[in-house]
């Protein structure tokens, strides 16, 4: 059941919380002592003491007995929990209606539509893929039959080429989710190719010519070592040579006047016509970061000539370069964000064009089609999106089936065909098609939405509620509309506020149990977050 983990989280959680909320016996809860060992350090003349350094070496006997008598003790309590396994249950019972998922992204490369999907009762998700929209279903991966001489769980995620003929698979271990192995599958004979890079390689973007991808390289593959994601650095691999010849196109030791730091995460990409190469310098949890890029042609020189595209104290959230323009969505002088262009060959975002202005509503992410760019509002718990014409320069509204959380992306910027994912608290996601020069959008051939039993049922309101200080703080609750709102219903409540992002709207089925029993859901959405 590939909700099982999920499903016992929950459950537990809930329940436990109940259970010692209304039970006399959680003051009898006598928790096992944990033993102090000090070891003391001297740090700048100061002495430091850490009782539980110990604990570090797992595999000690002290600390495996210590994690036994913690597994014990918390199953004794769960074990208590009344109703516990009817609940359980109940989940199992929504397992076997919850259909086979897709990923939440289907990438079109070569007119071949690439995508995993997870089969009801399976707990790994396999990659498939279609000639065309309306193909027949091809399984070209699956990570099981793997032959893994570790015999671990192999989870991936997948990269098609251009001409969609070839697929580079980052493999990764269950115990060691940082670190993948990438190998190359070839799609029409469902061979993998010779090639194996190890030692922590993350395959990014294949050349336009599908000859070879660009990847990221890790240090060490110790899961533990402080250095594990220090002194990235990014390569050129093509296909069927020796790894030894790879060659390096970006990192801080070979590129030191870039202004790299040891501690940033390097990501790279084509642009979406393939003209250029964009670096996005990533220096932890910030909206702005530095990114570099260079003409696609400079792949085949020894030394490419990067450029900075954007710098953190430009307050850049996000860049695209597309036809010799650059788009950015920025927050300098405008807290809720605006859409900026300058031609790529005179770069000069203090003095770009803005062609969509500051609202009320800020402004998230933007994605890119062949005559459009679509960009995504945030409105409380919900979001819309508006696409913007490179030829009119107008700014249209798309219009949903149904308002929520929707998310657009485009296939590729040779049309305008997007898919739109869309959930809301009480809907499970529902995929569409979508063409932005025709506005026509129907339900999608990867649709696979299940129906659940009691959603129809369910009632939500988006409230506001006044904050210590007076300001007005959104508040969203769902309910079973056959609720009595009599002052005694169990109330679970969750949030979260920060690095202004925002709670939008999802879908959980695991709390329409908790739902059809009555439990109202409230979501809050405290200052910190992006609402």
């Amino acid at each position: 059941m590939k909700n099982k983990s999920k499903i016992n989280l929950v459950v537990n959680i809930f329940l436990l919380y109940l259970f010692l909320s209304n039970s006399s016996s959680a003051q009898e809860f006598n928790y096992p002592e944990t033993p102090k060992r000090p070891v003391l350090d001297t740090i700048f003349g100061k002495v430091v003491v850490d009782n539980y350094r110990w604990m570090e070496d797992v595999s000690s006997p002290q600390m495996q007995a210590w994690l036994k008598i913690q597994a014990d003790l918390t199953n004794d309590w769960l074990d208590k929990i009344p109703g516990r396994n009817a609940l359980i249950n109940e989940y199992k019972k929504l397992d076997r209606v919850t259909s086979n998922q897709l990923s939440l992204f289907i990438i079109r490369e070569g007119g071949r539509y690439f995508y995993q999907k997870t089969l009801v009762g399976e707990n790994v998700a396999k990659l498939y893929y279609r000639q065309g929209r309306n193909g027949k279903e091809v399984l070209l991966f699956d990570p099981c039959t793997y032959n893994n001489p570790l015999s671990k769980e192999v989870t991936f995620y997948f990269i098609p080429s251009k001409d969609g003929k070839k697929v580079a698979l980052n493999l990764s271990e269950s115990d060691k989710p940082d670190i993948s192995t990438v190998k190359v599958i070839n799609v029409d004979t469902k061979k993998l190719y010779l090639d194996t890079l190890f030692l922590g390689t993350s395959a990014q973007a294949w050349s336009p010519d599908s000859k070879g991808f660009l990847y990221s390289k890790l240090q060490t593959t110790d899961p533990l070592s402080i250095k594990l994601t220090q002194d990235i650095s990014l390569k050129y691999h093509q296909l069927e040579t020796n790894e030894g010849e790879d060659k390096i196109v970006l990192s801080r030791i070979n590129n030191p006047g870039l202004g790299i730091n040891a501690a940033d995460l390097l990501f790279i990409n084509y642009s979406p016509d393939n003209k250029y190469l964009v670096t996005t310098l990533w220096s932890g949890f910030q909206d702005q970061n530095s990114m570099l890029f260079a003409s696609a042609s400079e792949l085949e020189n020894d030394c490419i000539d990067w450029k900075h595209l954007v710098r953190p104290e430009d307050q850049v959230r996000d860049a695209i370069i597309y036809k010799d323009n650059v788009y950015l969505v920025s927050r300098k002088d405008a807290p809720n964000f605006k859409v900026l262009v300058s031609p790529i060959n005179d770069l000069d975002i203090s003095h770009a064009q803005t062609i969509v202005s500051e609202s009320k509503q800020p402004i998230g992410w933007f994605r890119i089609t062949k005559d459009y760019l679509l960009i995504q509002k945030i409105e409380g718990t919900k979001t819309f999106w508006e696409q913007f014409s490179f030829s009119s320069r107008k700014i249209q509204v798309i219009k949903l089936p149904f308002s929520g959380a929707p998310w657009i992306y485009s296939l590729d910027v040779s049309s305008n065909d997007c898919i739109i994912n869309v959930l809301s608290w009480k809907q499970p996601l529902t995929r569409y098609e979508y063409n932005a020069l025709s506005h026509q959008i129907s339900k999608s051939t990867f649709n696979t939405t299940p129906k659940y039993p009691g959603t129809d049922d369910i009632m939500v309101e988006e409230l506001e509620v006044k904050g210590y200080d007076g300001a007005m703080i959104p508040l969203s609750l769902f309910y079973n509309k056959h609720l009595k709102k009599d002052g005694t219903n169990i109330v679970y409540m969750t949030g979260y506020g920060s690095y202004g992002n925002a709670v939008i709207q999802y879908f959980n089925m695991l709390l329409l149990p908790l739902l059809n029993k009555g439990v109202i859901m409230a979501v809050t959405h405290p200052r910190g977050g992006g609402e």
